[in-house]
């Protein structure tokens, strides 16, 4: 009761603040106006992409710079969310349930803001309006000022939140460990709908516009069934099992859904109906690293065996495949003509971020990194933002190029 009643009392104190709130998007930071990073995979439908509407962007052909490298200062503050960049701000949870705003404004980064829930942050935030959102282990779903991190509401949803929601025109849609589904309204957290499983949620939803009238959000849960529901409804629509208790998150595009199993198989389903249309399978087997990136028709997914690969999105043929010899951390990134992601070596203390050639699976560059990088690299801008389990974040950019490590 404590807690909730200093919940309360910071609730009422934002209120007075919410009228004054403007719209982070429409201030351009260095005459760049967006798009932004705003919740895992850059957008609701996980891609991986940010769509810039055919404006050229800083390229990537080359290893850029080193801008800063920023250490948190707990050791128990590992970053499991991805990195949100909107304007000069960079916003994430941590293993030690802290909200963090970091600003970007200069050469050196600075925390702008934390806020410290009951326990964990598992999952990663989202950014809508001037307003950040977060789902908590303490079971609690947050909405924070971005200026200042107080809170403008919060919902306790009855059980730990360990996957990230999604943003869904004006609402989010969030999945507990118990196995519930409820889509709230972004402006106070008024419940719309919510649905029941028998087991928890796990994965991070996912929300595509297309398939039926309202959208629909995708999500797996610990049935080994990923489940699609009505965005606007919370009707079911169909259910696929992949036999498996460890999947990924979705993604989609065009028309199709793509589910990664824990088996290192994709299947590209139909979002109307969930009806398969194409599976693959990685070489050894080995499951899929987070959610497949999409862009031009081309679906880019990385598994622990080491490689990633570029598959037809209508076909599921295999376009390209690069051998890191590693084991992919984390989802990709697609920037341009340049695909992101973090490798590990599965014995040695070896970390890479690689850039390959997005069209041909060309190896470009990769940098160095102390520990394993677990979430997808932000790139906003040509400048790309990542992290990794040491609980430091780095920011590479600009036009200086450093020694390449080779191939």
């Amino acid at each position: 009761m404590k807690n909730y009643l200093k919940k309360l009392s910071a609730l009422i104190l934002a209120l007075a603040m919410l009228f004054s709130l403007s719209a982070c998007e429409d201030d351009p930071v260095n005459g760049y106006t967006g798009p932004w990073w705003t919740q895992t995979g850059g957008n609701s439908a996980h891609t991986g992409t940010l769509d810039t509407d055919g404006v050229e962007l800083p390229s990537l052909s080359q290893l850029p710079a080193e801008v800063w490298k920023y250490q948190l200062k707990s050791a128990l503050s590992i970053i499991n969310s991805s990195l949100l960049v909107v304007e000069d701000n960079i916003f994430f949870g941590t293993s030690d349930g802290k909200v963090i705003c970091m600003g970007d404004s200069t050469k050196k980064p600075y925390i702008k803001w934390t806020y410290q829930t009951e326990n964990g942050i598992t999952n990663s935030l989202c950014y809508k309006d001037g307003v950040v959102y977060c789902g908590g282990y303490d079971g609690f779903l947050y909405a924070f000022n971005a200026e200042d991190g107080s809170l403008v509401w919060f919902k306790y949803l009855n059980s730990a939140i360990a996957d990230a929601p999604v943003l869904v025109n004006d609402t989010i849609v969030c999945g507990t460990l118990n196995g519930k589904v409820y889509s709230l309204k972004l402006e106070n957290g008024t419940q719309i709908w919510d649905y029941s499983l028998t087991e928890g949620i796990a994965t991070d939803i996912m929300y595509y516009d297309g398939g039926v009238e309202g959208g629909m959000v995708v999500f797996a849960a610990q049935d080994t069934y990923f489940h699609a529901l009505n965005a606007t409804t919370g009707k079911a629509l169909w259910s696929v099992s992949t036999g498996t208790v460890n999947p990924q998150a979705p993604s989609a595009a065009d028309g199709y859904v793509y589910l990664p199993s824990g088996e290192g198989i994709v299947y590209c389903v139909d979002a109307a109906t969930g009806e398969k249309k194409w599976t693959f399978e990685t070489e050894n087997n080995v499951y899929i690293v987070g959610y497949p990136a999409i862009k031009d028709g081309k679906v880019i997914v990385g598994s622990f065996d080491g490689m990633i690969y570029c598959l037809d999105a209508k076909t599921g043929e295999k376009l390209w495949e690069y051998d890191t010899y590693y084991r992919i951390t984390s989802p990709a990134t697609i920037a341009g003509s340049y695909v992101l992601f973090g490798a590990s070596h599965p014995t040695a203390s070896t970390e890479y971020l690689y850039c390959l050639n997005f069209y041909t699976g060309e190896f470009v560059w990769c940098a160095y990194s102390a520990t394993a990088i677990k979430v997808e690299p932000t790139v906003v801008n040509g400048a790309v933002y990542y992290t990794n389990n040491g609980g430091y974040i780095i920011k590479l950019s600009g036009e200086q190029k450093l020694e390449d490590v080779t191939d």
